[in-house]
């Protein structure tokens, strides 16, 4: 473990350099995709911050980490996974199915 940690650092510290050396071709683009790079590391060092941004079911709801943006799910075991465009359709599926049948249940 500690020797991906400093794998990790020295990459950094590497492209921090180049990045210092060339400040004056760098455009928009490769200094967004710095910073980002540096919030991957930082996620993948320490692990995400999640947040939760949509409560499917009491046992389903949808994440996304502050740092790097990542968007996750449980999945149909309960496990967090990668939110893909097939998951969200899922997901509001199951929302749509969820409130119906609990609006049937209070009427």
């Amino acid at each position: 473990m500690n020797l991906h940690l400093i794998d990790y650092f020295v990459a950094l510290i590497d492209y921090l350099f180049y990045i210092s050396n060339q400040t004056k071709t760098l455009t928009m683009n490769a200094l967004q995709k710095s910073n980002l790079i540096i919030k991957n590391l930082r996620c993948k060092v320490f692990g995400h911050k999640l947040i939760t941004t949509k409560d499917i079911t009491p046992y389903i709801k949808e994440y996304k980490c502050k740092c790097c943006g990542l968007e996750l799910t449980n999945n149909y075991r309960g496990v967090k996974s990668i939110l893909t465009p097939e998951l969200k359709d899922v997901n509001i599926t199951v929302m749509d199915f969820y409130h119906r049948r609990h609006q049937r249940q209070t009427a």
